[in-house]
């Protein structure tokens, strides 16, 4: 049983994270608001991301070259390489010319491009001056009930076992169960598996 002012705090902290996530939907550079465009890969296995008319993935911004990016798919990464002189891009704050990211987000000009292998391989596009942003009329959320909140120890797996599960888009992703949750609710027992993506990050220098 949680003293008040043990439950106040969680109440005020769970109302935070809500007014966060309308204020992101709202303002955030990755807001669902924000999409423009999504570009499949389907039989390719690159795209040229640029300003010019033969690109796959057309941008509009002073800053991006007529042939920036290729972007092309190695396994469950992405392989992404600045092509016309001076185009380069941020990943994670960093300005690069070259790296190979899993599934991620890369800035490009004023636009965030989300590397995504849900369902196909594709690359979302961004862009915080979408119209659709002017759309957004808030979310309406159910009164926080701290009787759904657990406070549960991880059952570590100790096989760390390898599966495969479907996305949400269908697609098929390689996973390992780390361990799962055991619990309660009311007289019927659940269970709540941990599991991880796996995924694969390296820099350029690290190569």
């Amino acid at each position: 049983m949680l003293e008040r002012a043990e439950a106040d705090s969680l109440r005020q902290a769970i109302e935070k994270y809500r007014n966060d996530e309308r204020t992101d939907l709202r303002t955030g550079t990755t807001s669902y608001l924000a999409t423009t465009q999504r570009i499949e890969y389907l039989w390719r296995d690159q795209l040229k991301v640029g300003t010019a008319d033969t690109c796959d993935v057309r941008l509009d911004d002073p800053g991006i070259k007529p042939y920036h990016l290729s972007v092309a798919v190695v396994g469950d990464s992405f392989r992404v390489v600045g092509r016309d002189a001076g185009a380069t891009f941020k990943l994670k704050g960093v300005e690069m010319r070259k790296a190979t990211v899993g599934p991620s987000g890369i800035e490009v000009g004023r636009y965030t491009l989300r590397l995504s292998h849900q369902r196909y391989p594709a690359i979302i596009v961004f862009d915080p001056k979408s119209p659709r942003m002017k759309s957004y009329h808030g979310i309406d959320y159910y009164p926080v009930d701290l009787a759904w909140r657990y406070v549960l120890p991880l059952t570590s797996n100790a096989k760390s076992d390898t599966s495969i599960i479907i996305s949400t888009r269908g697609n098929q992703r390689r996973v390992v169960r780390v361990g799962w949750f055991d619990f309660m609710v009311g007289e019927t027992r659940c269970r709540l598996n941990q599991w991880r993506a796996l995924s694969f990050f390296c820099e350029e220098a690290g190569c």
